[in-house]
């Protein structure tokens, strides 16, 4: 039970960091500067939490998903933090 759980974690995990690096392409950045915590809202709740009921609108579901992950951005820090993460 542990491993297919591990597994299952490992390709969300993968499914959001391709969803991520396509975000990242559509807004001109490289991906760790989107959110990751922010791409994968927007994934879940544009894409997986609601019916889709064509591919057609799943589609344009998913344009508008990456549209709105594009912006879920790091902000620019001038300094590091003054405390270790």
């Amino acid at each position: 039970m542990f491993q297919k759980e591990l597994y299952t974690s490992i390709v969300a995990y993968n499914l959001v960091a391709q969803f991520r690096r396509q975000a990242a392409k559509l807004a001109g950045v490289k991906p760790r500067r989107l959110r990751f915590k922010g791409v994968w809202t927007t994934l879940k709740h544009r894409l997986l939490l609601k019916p889709s009921y064509s591919l057609a609108e799943w589609l344009k579901r998913y344009d508008e998903a990456l549209v709105v992950a594009a912006k879920k951005k790091q902000p620019q820090r001038r300094q590091p933090r003054d405390y270790p993460r």
